[in-house]
């Protein structure tokens, strides 16, 4: 079969993934992240279990998803990338790295960490946190670049608001 090479198209949209899809995982998102508290509680038993065994596994994926998908829609069209940008107040977390100190995360390097991460750790409300507990929501993540380690901090209600935005 013949190729239709749409490498020099100006339509070329690259790996093409509808907004709406896209619009469907943050709202997955925000309701994993937001909903992890009410199923605290004798009443909600049957749904803790549900939480403890889904909700870790759940959130990144997600994440995982939306940082490859937006980082590919940015990479695709970096013009198009800086008008969906512009304006936006798009710090969702902290950035520290080994011998430079922290500083604020934007949302493009947010998903940059995402994606290259070696360890992804919840916050948990308890004091005394275990798997499948209520989540604050916000995560850490871990990774190095080149000898460097690096620790993000990304709040999830941020990353959410800034990727709701380029949807």
């Amino acid at each position: 079969m013949p190729e239709l090479d749409l490498r020099k198209s100006p339509w070329n949209e690259g790996l093409e993934i509808p907004g709406e899809f896209l619009g469907h995982q943050l709202y997955l998102l925000a309701c994993v992240v937001n909903a992890s508290r009410s199923f605290d509680g004798p009443e909600m038993a049957a749904y803790a279990v549900l939480r403890q065994q889904f909700k870790e596994v759940e959130i990144g994926r997600l994440l995982l998803t939306l940082s490859a998908a937006v980082r590919n829609g940015m990479d695709q069209n970096p013009v198009r990338a800086e008008h969906w940008m512009e304006g936006i107040d798009d710090k969702v977390g902290t950035l520290y790295r080994e011998g430079k100190g922290e500083g604020s995360l934007s949302f493009r390097e947010a998903c940059n960490k995402v994606i290259h991460c070696l360890s992804l750790n919840f916050h948990y409300v308890s004091e005394q946190p275990r798997r499948g507990m209520a989540l604050e929501p916000l995560v850490h993540i871990y990774g190095l670049k080149g000898d460097e380690e690096w620790k993000a901090t990304i709040d999830l209600n941020e990353f959410i608001r800034v990727a709701n935005q380029l949807t």
